[in-house]
């Protein structure tokens, strides 16, 4: 590999992430819920806050927007509060995490277990992750690593979509 360093948020989310035991209590009810991964992604976007959940569901909500309808009305439905006589609901106040711990690892976990099945060298997964060769060495040992998560692969070179320069000759030719 070669280019310019990654930075570890700039790594996706594993879509087949799952609740891990290292995660906060709000992010395994959060996770349990709606899902591991659609909870990091909710966390990713909106961590670190006091989020507002409005009594009545809203027309246009920044949760929709990130895990889809039917896991908002879930998440709606879930946080937001009981008037005193349990007769309506009523606008609450929640504060999300920042989930840094969480989506670190989510994030470097497939690294992580590439590197232990030895399909990405060190220094090719510290390029990509932007952490030291000597950081992720120590942690190339850690043993949950690799039989939870599936190993991270390299993307394909070449996006079917993009032309190339050679498709711009032949076409003029």
């Amino acid at each position: 590999m070669s280019g310019a360093r990654g930075r570890l948020d700039d790594l996706p989310i594993p879509d087949d992430v799952c609740i891990a035991d290292y995660w906060c209590d709000f992010m395994i009810e959060l996770g349990e819920l709606i899902g591991a991964y659609d909870a990091l992604r909710l966390v990713d976007r909106i961590g670190g806050h006091i989020f507002n959940v409005p009594g009545t569901y809203p027309e246009s909500w920044i949760v929709e927007e990130v895990v889809g309808p039917k896991k908002a009305r879930l998440f709606h439905d879930n946080y937001a509060a009981w008037n005193d006589t349990h007769t309506r609901r009523i606008a609450c106040k929640v504060t999300i995490p920042t989930g840094r711990r969480e989506l670190e690892r989510a994030r470097l976990d497939p690294i992580i277990a590439a590197l232990q099945a030895s399909t990405i060298s060190l220094s090719d997964a510290a390029e990509l992750s932007g952490l030291s060769v000597k950081r992720l060495s120590s942690l190339k040992g850690r043993v949950e690593t690799a039989a939870q998560t599936r190993a991270w692969s390299k993307p394909a070179a070449r996006d079917d979509r993009q032309i190339t320069i050679f498709d711009v000759l032949e076409e003029a030719a």
